[in-house]
């Protein structure tokens, strides 16, 4: 299995005196030598690109931004059959206030060719989920 290239990790350590900044980033790093210091990480939550992008459009699709547009042009760089593992788990409704959005942006944004290569892979509503 690869090494992971990013995580989202929780960490929980106790606060034994006041710290400060070298110490902390010595705990973080696990380069302090006193137990007291020892930082716990209790777990990763590695994302996929495919859920990023999923969560983008089922929580924010509304609000869906230029930027979500160019995470979501390097999340398909990224991972070329990203929309396949995205229809199965968006919904209809999800996807179609995300297009209204886009849809929006595209007329304050009518240079931006990105915007309607997003329009155009989304072509496929019959394969989404209720």
């Amino acid at each position: 299995m690869p090494p992971l290239k990013a995580a989202i990790a929780h960490i929980n350590a106790s606060l034994p005196a006041e710290i400060d900044e070298k110490t902390f980033i010595a705990c973080i790093t696990g380069a302090h030598a006193d137990n007291k210091w020892r930082a716990h990480i209790l777990s990763f939550f590695p994302e996929t690109p495919a859920e990023i992008i999923a969560k983008k459009i089922r929580y924010r699709g509304s609000g869906f931004t230029i930027r979500d547009i160019f995470d979501f042009s390097l999340a398909i760089d990224h991972d070329p059959i990203l929309i396949e593992k995205l229809l199965p788990a968006i919904s209809q409704k999800d996807l179609q206030k995300t297009l209204n959005r886009v849809t929006l942006l595209k007329q304050n944004f009518s240079a931006d060719q990105s915007i309607s290569q997003f329009i155009n892979m989304f072509g496929t509503e019959n394969k989404l989920s209720e």
